[in-house]
């Protein structure tokens, strides 16, 4: 069974049918769709300050009859209504513009005299007899220095007498023993004799054979990256933050020396092992002596 035929010109949704069987108010019109009708866009408001005349001296802005920026609310709601300031017009602005008349604003206008006076009075008013005279500076705090000595001590206390750092060691694998090409043929040949009973023969063999053990790889002592001043100086850094006087001990990467030739020409350890590190104060010329062990990390 189908269903009747409608009409395109009958809306099927349910808003645009009261939008169909609304009428209007018009006698003449008897039926009509209703027109949605969008008002104006509206237009940014505007944003920044504007021109203003000033009616009397406002600190911060100026003197009587100098034109100033002003914010356009503070304008609107405060300074116009109280008569503090007018508008600029148009003519006027143009004029101003053609002359080359800046609109600024002084923000020390009635300002910097009043706060000198209230300076002058305060620090007349604490001061008294010869201190008067006086001009009052504000000194920083200062905070007690520790000497090379106590430096040294608190470095043999709290830095600890070996430093592991982990480094992924660098390994060479075992050469592969290669075949020569004269005894490949030699074994194809005797595959091809070989019968019955010496594949049995070859199967107990294997069985008794011992299992061959694998190359395994060389360790080489290098690894990869290095172990710098830096990273040291990280570590006595972290060692002596457990206390309050020790971190106050000043260290640089130029305090931290290698002993070893080898690691002092480079300023790095780049292998594993055991390595001496001397951790100096300025003005001191013996220093805190350590261990720093670089231990090969486990994949």
């Amino acid at each position: 069974m189908t269903l009747p035929l409608r009409t395109r010109s009958i809306p099927q949704c349910l808003a645009c049918l009261r939008s169909y069987a609304w009428v209007d108010a018009v006698p003449t019109q008897t039926t009509g769709l209703r027109q949605q009708i969008r008002g104006k866009k509206k237009m940014p408001k505007p944003t920044g300050d504007i021109p203003a005349r000033l009616r009397k001296d406002l600190p911060g802005f100026g003197k009587k009859g100098s034109i100033v920026p002003m914010a356009r609310g503070m304008m609107r709601n405060h300074y116009f209504p109280s008569r503090t300031a007018d508008y600029v017009t148009m003519s006027e602005l143009r004029i101003l513009r053609a002359q080359n008349i800046p609109i600024k604003r002084d923000y020390a206008f009635g300002r910097r005299d009043s706060d000198t006076s209230s300076t002058a009075a305060s620090d007349a008013a604490s001061l008294s007899g010869p201190e008067a005279t006086e001009e009052y500076t504000r000194k920083a705090p200062e905070v007690e220095r520790l000497t090379g000595a106590r430096s040294i001590e608190l470095l043999e206390i709290f830095v600890p007498h070996r430093m592991d750092f982990y480094r992924q060691p660098i390994v060479e694998e075992a050469p592969k023993k290669e075949e020569s090409e004269a005894a490949q043929p030699k074994k194809e040949e005797r595959r091809q004799q070989r019968t019955a009973s010496s594949a049995a023969a070859d199967l107990l063999a294997a069985r008794t054979q011992k299992p061959q053990t694998k190359a395994q790889p060389k360790m080489t002592g290098a690894i990869y990256g290095s172990v710098s001043q830096h990273d040291v100086l990280v570590a006595v850094r972290a060692s002596i933050a457990t206390n309050d006087e020790a971190a106050r001990v000043i260290v640089s990467e130029q305090d931290v020396v290698f002993t070893d030739e080898k690691a002092r020409a480079e300023n790095k350890i780049k292998e594993l092992g055991d390595w001496e590190v001397e951790i100096k104060v300025r003005g001191e010329e013996n220093g805190v002596k350590r261990i720093v062990r670089v231990v090969p990390q486990e994949a």
